[in-house]
């Protein structure tokens, strides 16, 4: 059972990084509309971006199991 429960961890820490990074672009957005802060989003967006890449999200998608 502990394959399962290593394999039941990863995905909770994919999707937190997932709704990290969702939560850097919406924020991004907001920023960029509301007040056009502009070199603020695009901080927040590389920021994302960055996270994704690092963590491999864009490279491999989450698989269901």
């Amino acid at each position: 059972m502990a394959g399962v429960r290593e394999v039941r961890e990863d995905q909770v820490a994919q999707w937190l990084t997932v709704v990290a990074v969702a939560l850097f672009i919406a924020n991004g957005a907001v920023l960029a509309v509301g007040a056009q802060a502009y070199g603020w989003a695009a901080l927040l967006f590389a920021g994302a971006v960055l996270v994704a890449v690092s963590t491999g999200i864009l490279e491999r998608p989450l698989r269901r199991s």
